[in-house]
């Protein structure tokens, strides 16, 4: 599945707001928020979600009501010396 970077602004974001956000987004049966890196005291998150595609993934933020500055699809995804393609295995973790 391909995946996705995805830069929110959320200005005022708590943890409580946060967590309720998640649960929201776990629920979903095609979208998976797979990682997400947040600085409370910015207002800002920054996503990685695996979606079948760019439309999926927009349809998605917009039914949560989440906005987004920007999305990026990735076409190589790497850690600590490994790079693959932008398909995913599901044993491959960052």
């Amino acid at each position: 599945m391909p995946t996705f970077m995805v830069s929110h602004s959320l200005p005022g974001l708590t943890r409580e707001v946060f967590d309720e956000l998640q649960a929201r987004a776990d629920a979903h049966p095609e979208v998976r928020w797979a990682h997400h890196f947040v600085s409370l005291t910015q207002g800002t998150v920054v996503s990685e979600f695996e979606a079948p595609d760019l439309q999926a993934l927009e349809a998605w933020l917009h039914a949560l009501s989440l906005p987004y500055d920007y999305i990026l699809e990735a076409e190589l995804v790497g850690t600590r010396g490994s790079t693959v393609d932008s398909t995913v295995p599901d044993d491959f973790s960052i």
